[in-house]
């Protein structure tokens, strides 16, 4: 399925730190330490779970405010 992360229950942009300014999230299923994954990225993903339409709205105002 094709998806962005965003809309992913599995991104934290807490967790990627100074990252996330520059739209990067961490993904529960990449655990690497220096593994970040763009959050607005079209890609391929067969373990998305969609996240509450809240967060979803709190990080697209985030990400928008970093331009």
């Amino acid at each position: 399925m094709t998806v962005q992360c965003i809309s992913c229950r599995h991104l934290s942009m807490q967790k990627a730190g100074p990252m996330a300014k520059h739209g990067c999230g961490k993904c529960e299923y990449l655990p690497s330490p220096g593994t970040y994954v763009s959050a607005r990225y079209w890609r391929e993903c067969d373990r998305f779970k969609p996240a509450g339409g809240a967060d979803v709205d709190k990080r697209r105002a985030y990400l928008d405010d970093q331009k």
